[in-house]
């Protein structure tokens, strides 16, 4: 059986990472270029790259193209769970300002389209908008503009892929009798934060937590006790990390020893390095700046804080990366101590 054709997706910062999450993450969906003759409706792999993050792959199908590439329809399931949570994880990681600025050109951007769509039928603007008997009359623009010409068709079009018979139209006599003939929607129930974890088991508490699905192990890493903490810390899945560092009840200590993990997630260790409370412990400001997975940028800038004696030792530091390592010894020199 041939294998599912891969197309690779690279946002380069946290703004690109939030027009596709208001554009066509909204839809469960994303734009590939170049879908050369890979069929419609077959399954695909995309890989996403998030700034800080490593590549995440999430299936889908090829439900449009065109000249210019495609529009791929992303399977429901726990990889596009990942896939929300970390692009929801790196625009909450995003400069305040930069996300009011783009906020505020999304909004200017839409009174526009509104103004000139109220033009065009005749009608005032002001009236338009503050009509609520007749609801919104004008649809909000896709950011993502490569994927808006397609997203139109596959919202009109009918599911191709989980099509349901029974949702074809039928005549107005039949309806009732087709409704009592239908099973009632089975309603899921969410578990409490605090029933996720049996103290009382007999299954010890890792494996409990290992048997999680990602968005339980979410949940749990906001409230989760120190034990638990230390499990979820650990877990493959890196967007649990940010949440569980972000856990009020979080230890100095435990920040101390988280920063020096490697294993730790990019946007984690950015996020600790961001807050001045932790940064203020020296520790735990040499440990980010000779973490290797620190992003660059971050170790750098808080370089600049360090004394003479520090950097000294990040410098003759075999864990810190060669470029701060550089870094470290041109500021040494900047200061004429070597």
């Amino acid at each position: 059986m041939a294998q599912p054709t891969t197309f690779e997706v690279h946002y380069k910062s946290p703004e690109d990472v939030h027009v596709f999450r208001m554009g066509a993450l909204v839809h469960r969906g994303v734009f590939v270029e170049d879908v050369g003759d890979v069929p419609l409706l077959s399954g695909v792999i995309i890989l996403f790259h998030l700034p800080d993050l490593p590549a995440l792959q999430v299936t889908g199908r090829l439900v449009q193209s065109s000249g210019d590439g495609g529009y791929v329809a992303l399977d429901l399931g726990d990889d596009l769970d990942a896939l929300q949570a970390a692009v929801a994880l790196v625009v909450s990681l995003m400069n305040p300002q930069s996300l009011e600025k783009m906020v505020a050109d999304a909004e200017t951007e839409f009174a526009m389209a509104a103004s000139d769509s109220m033009e065009v039928s005749g009608e005032s603007v002001p009236e338009a908008l503050h009509d609520g008997a007749e609801g919104p009359l004008v649809q909000p623009a896709v950011v993502d503009e490569a994927s808006a010409a397609l997203l139109e068709d596959v919202d009109a079009m009918p599911s191709m892929i989980n099509a349901d018979p029974m949702d074809e139209p039928q005549s107005e006599g039949s309806t009732e009798e087709s409704r009592a003939g239908r099973p009632e929607p089975i309603r899921q129930t969410v578990t409490p934060v605090w029933q996720l974890v049996d103290t009382t088991s007999d299954t010890p508490i890792p494996h409990q937590v290992r048997a999680l699905s990602l968005k339980d192990k979410l949940r749990l890493a906001r409230q989760a006790s120190r034990p638990v903490r230390q499990i979820l810390i650990r877990d493959v899945e890196k967007n649990i990390h940010v949440q569980v560092v972000r856990n009020p009840k979080m230890s100095d200590q435990e920040i101390l020893e988280f920063s020096a993990m490697a294993s730790l997630s990019s946007l984690a260790l950015r996020w600790i390095g961001e807050q001045g409370r932790h940064v203020r412990n020296k520790r735990v400001a040499m440990n980010l700046v000779t973490n290797p997975s620190t992003p660059p940028d971050l170790a750098k800038k808080l370089l600049a804080g360090m004394s003479v004696s520090v950097l000294k030792r990040v410098a003759r530091s075999t864990r810190a990366r060669e470029p701060i390592r550089r870094a470290a010894k041109k500021k040494l020199m900047d200061s004429g101590e070597i």
